[in-house]
């Protein structure tokens, strides 16, 4: 015995001291060493516990699972449960764990216990600081057992900070949390919280939440930043609800400036859709309201406005002037000219520019407009334009207003001169005359497409455009000639006869896609004991069609307005397609349409889908080059004036076979009531498309086409038959096959055949060979699956044949 003794003193000592030791070793010590080290267990470290729990579980185990101060060590052992689980432990020991446990500094492992337990099983190991312990940890996610314990007792509440406790709400189930939220003293303790982002995301998350954000008692928490956040969540009516005269006088804190917001609200019922509080400041008192109405319709103007703001003082009169100086500017423009003045006063490209702020007329309640114009048309020579071609800086950088005033008569001086001695005369000659150099000239030309646009209609948007294109291809020496004879136009001439360009392809669609559609007397059909109207879509037609996709918000907020307004406060713009009934690109059975524009809606126009390849063109013109999957129209989200916050559809277009089906027309009959507003009473009109009739007329006119053709050769005619064929086709090819099978190509390819064998006119084979190949250029961006289904080589190299053939006789 004594042999042993002084051995196990030893392995005691190794063990004190935290030293290795060999599974041997311990299963060699006697009956009573073993349980002599049972008893010494406190004096030991967690790894040494676990090393000897693990060589003799069953020595060991009850000590594990009952002494107390044993397990308040082992549990600092990230792995305690993994070593646990190993040797079988069950539920009915880590419930006794728990109870004995008194250390919850090791979040981890309180959750890993915790965790072993069913959740029915719980409620009676918890106490406070255990729950204190784990949710202060902020990594765990508990469960709601666990929330519900902490949520009921309030002396585990008052140890929460603040954000603690709001965070608890956050993350529990209203169920729990509706008792909790009556309490004064809780509400006035949440609103309390030094980041105001977790009121925002209360809000966010659980909307029922919405009647505390409008208690008297806690208004005095409110700020700025914390309101416009809290209103991003709301809908109209919600906004206007809690934006009262209470909680007005606690975020504006200023007669004047509430008497503001209440001018602006009167012109503009959804001023809260687009309005920063922080623009509400002492700084823009003096401005008009008329211009500041402007301004608040627009986020990105107001926080440019309010960086400016924190660097130099607004001055009223300057914002007043300027907004009122740039009513024939697009909203883009005006943002640009703000986005020059912001990088200058920061102090960006200051040396290039100078400081705008600085340069501006120091008198301006004396300043006619004529000169302050001076100013802008100087910095609208600083905007990058046309995919940020580079521009020449001609002069010096201004030093004064008097080098502001003269620097539109010493650009045209000096740019006479360089004319005048030889030097790049092209680009001088434009960019004295047009104000674009010769790069942007090159991509004036190709964005505009004006030859089907009435020049006597719009005759001086397309002599602007006509002019370009003439001196691009004007010799040297007679732009030397009549330089000095040539009308000279300003900076801010030429800005604003771009907008009236972009205006004019606005007004061109709005007349082209509007319709006689409610002019036939709709069809009534009944639901569930409601009566719908359906009116009847045109056999010949065109209109915009939405490709905004509201799902998710429509998800989120239950009802297909909001989703549209809630979807349009995360875009810039809304994208669209132009359709007409040779070129009918619908996916959906249920589609919103517009059939009316303003005349700044547009703001670029694509063939393409996706791709940046912007071309202004005329409706017929975009319909006859799109072999995308579909065209891309982007709109102004905002109407010019402040009725409602976004623009909305004219009407939903629908297909006519989905018409039998009861949960259909319950559906689009919802749809259309959500739209109701006060012009329009009765909602969204619905109307139906029936697309075997529309493809039975196109085939009809298509056969009329051919034979006419077939009879008097007339190449416009093949021209056309080619272009409405691939229209009809490459529009259904990718939705509806089935309807795509219907324009036969093959019968074309007949046709074309036919006719080159049986011409002898080398003209004529150089002009199929030309409109084919035009044809097939509209696929050249497109992949594989949408490439035109001419088989254009085969075609090619008849012609080619019998082109010789000719020649040689």
């Amino acid at each position: 015995m004594k042999i042993l003794s002084k051995e196990y003193k030893n392995i005691k000592e190794k063990l004190l001291k935290g030293e290795s030791i060999t599974k041997e070793e311990i299963t060699s010590l006697s009956l009573d060493s073993k349980k002599d080290l049972v008893t010494s267990l406190p004096l030991f470290n967690s790894d040494t516990i676990l090393k000897l729990f693990t060589i003799e579980p069953k020595i060991f185990k009850p000590a594990i699972i009952n002494n107390q101060e044993v397990i308040n060590i082992i549990v600092n052992d990230n792995d305690l449960v993994n070593i646990l689980n190993n040797h079988k432990f069950k539920e009915k020991d880590y419930h006794t764990i728990l109870k004995n446990l008194t250390n919850y500094n090791n979040s981890k492992v309180l959750y890993d216990l915790i965790k072993e337990i069913k959740l029915t099983n719980r409620e009676n190991i918890y106490n406070k600081e255990m729950l204190l312990s784990l949710y202060k940890n902020n990594t765990y996610e508990l469960d709601i057992y666990s929330i519900n314990y902490i949520l009921i007792r309030k002396n585990i509440l008052d140890k929460l900070t603040n954000e603690e406790l709001l965070r608890l709400i956050i993350n529990s189930n209203i169920i729990y949390t509706n008792e909790l939220i009556k309490d004064d003293n809780i509400i006035i303790r949440i609103f309390k919280v030094k980041d105001k982002s977790l009121l925002v995301e209360l809000l966010k998350n659980k909307k029922e939440y919405l009647k505390i954000f409008s208690y008297d008692l806690i208004y005095k928490y409110y700020n700025k930043d914390l309101l416009n956040n809290i209103l991003l969540y709301l809908n109209p009516d919600e906004k206007i609800n809690l934006v009262n005269n209470k909680l007005l006088k606690e975020v504006l804190k200023d007669e004047e400036l509430i008497k503001i917001y209440k001018k602006l609200y009167n012109e503009n019922p959804y001023l809260l859709n687009t309005l920063d509080f922080n623009i509400l400041c002492e700084d823009i008192k003096g401005i008009k309201i008329s211009n500041l109405s402007k301004i608040v319709k627009y986020p990105i103007i107001q926080k440019i406005i309010l960086e400016i703001n924190k660097k130099t003082k607004i001055i009223p009169l300057f914002i007043d002037k300027l907004i009122s100086n740039t009513n024939n500017l697009d909203i883009n423009t005006i943002i640009e000219i703000l986005n020059i003045i912001n990088k200058t006063n920061n102090g960006i490209d200051r040396k290039i520019y100078g400081n705008i702020l600085k340069l501006a007329p120091t008198n301006l309640d004396k300043t006619t407009t004529k000169e302050f114009n001076k100013l802008i048309n100087y910095i609208l020579y600083l905007i990058p334009r046309y995919n940020n071609i580079d521009r020449n800086i001609y002069l010096k950088t201004p030093k004064n207003y008097q080098d502001i005033s003269e620097y539109e008569n010493n650009l045209n001086n000096y740019l006479k001169e360089e004319i005048k001695n030889k030097n790049n005369i092209l680009d001088n000659f434009l960019f004295r005359h047009f104000k674009v150099n010769k790069n942007e000239a090159i991509y004036l030309t190709k964005l505009y497409s004006i030859d089907r646009i009435d020049s006597n209609i719009y005759k001086e948007e397309i002599t602007f455009i006509k002019n370009i294109t003439m001196i691009l291809n004007t010799d040297i020496d007679s732009l030397i000639k009549i330089d000095n004879k040539y009308k000279v136009i300003t900076m801010l001439d030429n800005y604003i006869l771009i907008n009236k360009i972009n205006k004019m392809y606005s007004r061109i669609y709005n007349y082209e896609i509007k319709n006689p559609i409610y002019s036939i007397k709709p069809t009534i059909k009944k639901v569930y004991g409601k009566e719908i109207k359906i009116y009847k879509c045109p056999l010949d037609f065109k209109f915009l069609v939405s490709r905004v996709d509201i799902t998710e918000e429509y998800l989120h907020t239950g009802s297909y307005l909001l989703g549209w307004y809630y979807t349009l406060n995360k875009l810039n713009t809304i994208k669209t397609s132009l359709i007409s009934n040779d070129n009918l690109a619908i996916d959906s059975d249920i589609i919103f349409c517009f059939d009316s524009l303003e005349e700044t809606s547009i703001k670029s126009i694509s063939p393409y889908l996706n791709k940046k390849k912007y071309t202004y063109m005329s409706p017929r013109e975009l319909i006859d080059n799109t072999r995308d999957i579909n065209n891309t129209i982007e709109l102004d989200k905002y109407y010019l004036n402040n009725k409602i916050p976004y623009i909305i559809p004219n009407f939903i277009l629908v297909n006519k076979n989905k018409l039998n089906d009861n949960a259909f027309l319950e559906k689009i009959s919802r749809i259309s009531n959500e739209f109701k507003t006060k012009d329009n009473k009765e909602g969204l009109p619905i109307v139906e498309i029936d697309y075997k009739l529309i493809i039975n007329n196109e085939i009809d006119k298509l056969n009329k086409i051919a034979l006419k053709y077939q009879k008097n050769h007339d190449m416009k005619l093949l021209s056309t038959l080619i272009t409405k064929l691939e229209n009809n086709y490459t529009s259904y090819h990718l939705f509806n096959e089935s309807y795509s099978k219907y324009f036969d190509i093959d019968i074309l390819i007949s046709i074309i055949n036919d006719r080159i064998d049986n011409t002898n006119s080398i003209s004529e084979l150089n002009y199929i060979e030309n409109i084919l190949e035009q044809e097939q250029s509209k696929y050249k961006y497109l992949k594989e699956d949408l490439l035109s289904n001419i088989d254009l080589p085969n075609i090619l190299n008849k012609i080619n044949n019998k082109r010789i053939i000719l020649e040689k006789t």
